[in-house]
Protein backbone atom coordinates (compact mmCIF):
# COMPACT_ATOMS: atom_id res chain seq x y z
CA UNK A 1 0.00 0.00 0.00
CA UNK A 2 1.22 3.50 -0.81
CA UNK A 3 2.53 5.65 1.99
CA UNK A 4 2.90 9.43 1.51
CA UNK A 5 6.10 9.24 3.57
CA UNK A 6 7.66 6.64 1.29
CA UNK A 7 9.99 7.05 -1.65
CA UNK A 8 11.54 4.73 -4.23
CA UNK A 9 15.14 5.24 -5.34
CA UNK A 10 15.81 3.60 -8.70
CA UNK A 11 19.19 3.08 -10.38
CA UNK A 12 19.29 1.84 -13.95
CA UNK A 13 22.73 0.36 -14.51
CA UNK A 14 24.46 -1.62 -17.25
CA UNK A 15 23.36 -4.98 -15.84
CA UNK A 16 19.95 -4.22 -14.38
CA UNK A 17 17.52 -2.04 -12.48
CA UNK A 18 18.08 -1.71 -8.74
CA UNK A 19 15.43 -0.16 -6.50
CA UNK A 20 14.89 0.52 -2.82
CA UNK A 21 11.80 1.83 -1.06
CA UNK A 22 12.47 3.99 1.99
CA UNK A 23 9.89 4.96 4.59
CA UNK A 24 9.96 7.23 7.61
CA UNK A 25 9.13 5.69 10.99
CA UNK A 26 6.10 7.22 12.72
CA UNK A 27 7.02 9.89 15.23
CA UNK A 28 10.78 9.79 14.61
CA UNK A 29 13.52 11.01 12.30
CA UNK A 30 14.43 7.44 11.34
CA UNK A 31 14.17 6.03 7.84
CA UNK A 32 13.88 2.31 7.15
CA UNK A 33 14.16 0.20 4.02
CA UNK A 34 10.60 -0.93 3.39
CA UNK A 35 11.29 -2.82 0.18
CA UNK A 36 13.80 -3.51 -2.55
CA UNK A 37 13.96 -5.13 -5.97
CA UNK A 38 16.54 -6.08 -8.58
CA UNK A 39 15.56 -6.66 -12.20
CA UNK A 40 18.46 -7.90 -14.36
CA UNK A 41 18.43 -6.82 -18.00
CA UNK A 42 18.33 -9.76 -20.45
CA UNK A 43 21.64 -8.41 -21.84
CA UNK A 44 24.29 -5.99 -20.63
CA UNK A 45 23.36 -2.59 -22.07
CA UNK A 46 26.80 -2.10 -23.63
CA UNK A 47 26.79 -5.39 -25.57
CA UNK A 48 27.05 -4.76 -29.33
CA UNK A 49 23.68 -6.37 -30.14
CA UNK A 50 21.82 -4.78 -27.20
CA UNK A 51 19.16 -2.15 -27.76
CA UNK A 52 19.36 -0.21 -24.48
CA UNK A 53 16.04 1.64 -24.82
CA UNK A 54 14.12 -1.62 -25.24
CA UNK A 55 16.00 -3.41 -22.45
CA UNK A 56 15.43 -0.54 -20.02
CA UNK A 57 11.75 -0.34 -20.99
CA UNK A 58 11.38 -4.09 -20.29
CA UNK A 59 13.11 -3.80 -16.91
CA UNK A 60 10.92 -0.86 -15.86
CA UNK A 61 7.79 -2.76 -16.93
CA UNK A 62 8.89 -5.80 -14.91
CA UNK A 63 9.60 -3.59 -11.89
CA UNK A 64 6.15 -1.96 -12.14
CA UNK A 65 4.48 -5.37 -12.47
CA UNK A 66 6.13 -6.47 -9.22
CA UNK A 67 5.87 -3.23 -7.22
CA UNK A 68 3.33 -0.47 -6.65
CA UNK A 69 4.66 3.08 -6.69
CA UNK A 70 1.24 4.74 -6.40
CA UNK A 71 1.41 7.60 -3.91
CA UNK A 72 5.17 7.22 -3.36
CA UNK A 73 7.82 9.67 -4.50
CA UNK A 74 10.14 8.19 -7.13
CA UNK A 75 13.72 9.28 -7.87
CA UNK A 76 15.61 7.79 -10.81
CA UNK A 77 19.36 8.17 -11.24
CA UNK A 78 20.84 9.13 -14.58
CA UNK A 79 24.42 8.08 -15.28
CA UNK A 80 26.86 10.83 -16.17
CA UNK A 81 27.52 9.27 -19.56
CA UNK A 82 23.78 9.54 -20.31
CA UNK A 83 23.36 13.18 -19.39
CA UNK A 84 24.21 16.51 -20.95
CA UNK A 85 25.96 18.56 -18.29
CA UNK A 86 26.68 21.72 -20.21
CA UNK A 87 25.15 25.14 -20.57
CA UNK A 88 24.35 25.88 -24.18
CA UNK A 89 23.04 28.97 -25.90
CA UNK A 90 20.11 28.08 -28.09
CA UNK A 91 19.33 30.19 -31.12
CA UNK A 92 15.95 31.91 -31.10
CA UNK A 93 13.58 29.22 -32.42
CA UNK A 94 10.02 28.10 -31.94
CA UNK A 95 9.49 26.12 -28.74
CA UNK A 96 8.50 23.06 -30.79
CA UNK A 97 12.07 22.89 -32.20
CA UNK A 98 13.91 23.12 -28.85
CA UNK A 99 13.93 19.34 -28.24
CA UNK A 100 15.42 18.75 -31.69
CA UNK A 101 18.18 21.32 -31.11
CA UNK A 102 19.03 19.88 -27.67
CA UNK A 103 19.31 16.39 -29.20
CA UNK A 104 21.65 17.79 -31.85
CA UNK A 105 23.81 19.47 -29.17
CA UNK A 106 23.91 16.25 -27.14
CA UNK A 107 25.14 14.28 -30.17
CA UNK A 108 27.95 16.80 -30.66
CA UNK A 109 29.39 15.98 -27.21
Amino acid sequence: MADPRSAWGIDIGQAGLKAIRLRTVDGSDRVIAAGFDYVPHPKILSQPDAIPDELIRESIATFLDRNSVDGDSVAISVGGQNSLAKFIKLPPVESSKVAEIVKYEARQQ
